[in-house]
């Protein structure tokens, strides 16, 4: 049998496998081609810019008279254009909606709803066969209610996910409990939802209409995002107003009995204090349903300040149900920074969930309500936790104390204070290995010689990340390294900057630190070099005689700006300064010996990436892995966590 005469769904299999540009040839290649790898290429549609849609306007509106038009094709329709060049569009983007009667799947992008569901196209059949859509709602100059953008959901009876999410600044689009009966009314088959919308917080005259809402069966996962009013400061910093009321979760409890999935972002929030009254009142409600949340298996809280209420949502409600929770992630950031009002309590949570957890994500909290520093350890055993992820202030972790009590861990995801181990094993080779896939370390202290424990004891690691670390340990006087010992390690993929060296953490000096780093490994590369060969002498006593490897030099440096704030950032090494390192070190202890004349070299109007060439007396730490496949180095631009 030929290619040209394979069956129709073994052509429309292969389709379904390829690129758009490798569709069109195929399409164009004999006739009994053309038809199925035609279906495929007009299934989905993505559209970038305005040229690209006017040619879709044009096109599907010339065939809309033909039998065979591809239009009826369609699919899944994406509009992916730039608000800013919308304002400049001078073709009626509501045309497309006349001739795609089959499409199922729509995402909107920038483009206003109202835009498409207007008075000509409200008729239109293709709203009744939709089953996802997402959309966007603009902010206004006030309030705005859920009547007009119901209209257009309810029009899609069919839908089964529905995502609706905001855009600028303004006040947002305020939804009930009636608000949510109605959807539910029209939307029977919605099973997913994402709103980013405002929740309205006045349950005064439908507060005892709550166990009587109609439960919506088909719903599994909710996300909601609540904001009343959001101001953006610049492009970075936004200032959100928000008044949240815990009754929504009895409302949720009630209303959606199936619901395995649950995030709530509440971020800017006012702090109401509850009464005992308004408290009993929630708790007798929610403890009222003997099924409340009997299903849920996923719960989020996103707060940027973790006040009264959100420990109220999380302790008195929650965790008193003790739900199968397999995932939990709570989040009290605000503009990145840590929230410093309120202590987590790890333990408190695990008491009720270690035996189901399996994800566990506390970003943004202090530990001690005194700020002092403490060490988190788990005192419950956690057989199925995969994945951990604990961001804060004034924490530092036991990661022995982790591996023992998480077995199933596979991604470590830790920012904080110190990062150690029970000073007893340090030194020694721990027995017991330890499936560790991903490690990710950010904003945290550790000494040198945990990274050889952490290499010997966790030899699955593929992945990691070291940014913005300070690592102590001293060079060693002949050499000028602090060699960082991973050779049982063999990677994937490496993210590492931001790195400085020095004797103690505590008393850290930007004047002395080390900020120069290499990457090697032991195994020979591809693409080899021997002048990036190195085979250890008997001068390192500490260290067994090896081979190794140069993969990358990078320099960590600060910029100090005039306003008094500094950047740090990290830049590669030339391979012609390389020379000038490798020929450096080839006779550290004379060199470095001469400080002064480098001292006296340093030109004030030089650019800090260049600073590195007059610090090289104080050494440099090199990170040498088992093999290292990718190696990406983070700077300054790169997201903290």
């Amino acid at each position: 049998m030929g290619f040209s005469e394979l069956p129709f769904e073994i052509l429309l299999k292969i389709a379904d496998n390829l690129w758009n540009n490798e569709l069109l040839a195929c399409a164009l290649t004999c006739k009994g081609w053309r038809h199925p790898f035609l279906m495929v290429l007009w299934k989905k549609i993505r559209i970038f810019n305005l040229k690209e849609m006017k040619a879709f306007i044009k096109s599907i509106k010339a065939s809309k008279n033909v039998s065979s038009s591809p239009s009826h094709l369609i699919h899944t329709l994406e509009l992916r254009i730039n608000s800013c060049d919308l304002k400049s569009f001078d073709m009626d983007i509501s045309e497309i909606f006349k001739y795609t009667q089959n499409l199922k799947h729509l995402y909107l992008g920038d483009i206003d709803y109202k835009s498409i569901y207007t008075e000509s196209t409200k008729s239109e059949k293709v709203w009744k066969f939709l089953e996802s859509l997402t959309m966007r709602c603009c902010g206004a100059k006030e309030i705005q209610p859920a009547n007009n953008i119901l209209e257009f959901i309810c029009a899609c009876n069919m839908l089964q996910k529905l995502q609706v999410y905001e855009q600028g600044s303004g006040y947002h689009i305020e939804f009930s409990m009636d608000d949510f009966d109605k959807m539910h009314q029209s939307l029977q088959n919605l099973s997913s939802f994402d709103l980013q919308i405002y929740l309205c917080p006045d349950f005064s005259t439908t507060l005892n209409t709550i166990p009587n809402t109609t439960p919506a069966f088909g719903v599994t996962s909710l996300y909601i995002g609540s904001r009343e009013n959001r101001k953006y400061v610049n492009s970075e910093t936004s200032i959100c107003q928000n008044n949240w009321n815990p009754l929504w979760l009895c409302y949720f409890e009630y209303k959606y009995p199936n619901l395995r999935s649950l995030t709530l972002d509440v971020a800017g929030s006012r702090d109401n204090p509850i009464n005992s009254d308004q408290r009993q009142t929630i708790i007798s409600l929610f403890r009222s349903n003997p099924n409340a949340f009997r299903h849920l298996e996923e719960f989020g809280l996103v707060t940027d300040t973790y006040f009264e209420s959100s420990d109220f949502v999380l302790w008195d409600l929650l965790c008193t149900l003790k739900l199968p929770l397999k995932h939990l992630k709570l989040n009290a950031t605000r503009s990145g920074k840590v929230d410093p009002s309120h202590p987590m309590d790890t333990n408190k949570i695990l008491q009720y969930v270690s035996e189901t957890i399996e994800t566990l994500s506390l970003t943004g909290f202090i530990y001690n309500r005194d700020h002092q520093n403490m060490t988190l350890e788990l005192s419950y055993y956690c057989p199925f936790l995969t994945k951990l992820c604990i961001r804060g202030k004034n924490v530092s972790l036991n990661l022995d104390n982790i591996l023992e009590k998480c077995v199933a861990l596979k991604k470590l995801k830790f920012a904080g204070e110190r990062l150690f181990v029970n000073t007893i094993t340090t030194n020694e080779e721990p027995k017991k290995q330890h499936g560790l896939q991903k490690l990710m370390l950010y904003d945290c202290a550790i000494k040198a010689e945990l990274f050889h424990y952490i290499s010997f004891r966790c030899r699955s690691l593929k992945d990691m990340t070291l940014r913005n670390m300070f690592i102590e340990g001293s060079i060693c006087e002949e050499t000028g390294r602090l060699l960082l010992d991973m050779q049982y390690t063999f990677l994937t993929t490496l993210y590492i900057g931001k790195i400085k060296y020095g004797e103690s953490y505590e008393e850290m000096d930007s004047a002395y630190d080390i900020a120069l780093t290499l990457v090697s490994q032991i195994t020979k590369p591809q693409m080899f070099n021997e002048r990036n060969k190195k085979e250890e002498t008997e001068i390192d006593s500490n260290q067994p005689i090896v081979e190794s490897y140069d993969l990358e030099w990078f320099y960590t440096h600060e910029y100090n700006w005039r306003d008094g704030t500094s950047t740090t950032d990290s830049m590669e090494i030339s391979k012609e300064n390389i020379k000038i390192i490798h020929e450096y070190f080839k006779n550290f202890p004379l060199n470095s010996r001469n400080l002064s004349s480098y001292e006296d070299e340093l030109d004030l109007e030089e650019e800090p990436e260049n600073w590195w060439k007059f610090e090289l007396y104080r050494g440099y730490g090199e990170f040498r892995f088992g093999k290292v496949e990718h190696i990406s180095i983070l700077g300054a631009s790169d997201d903290e966590f």
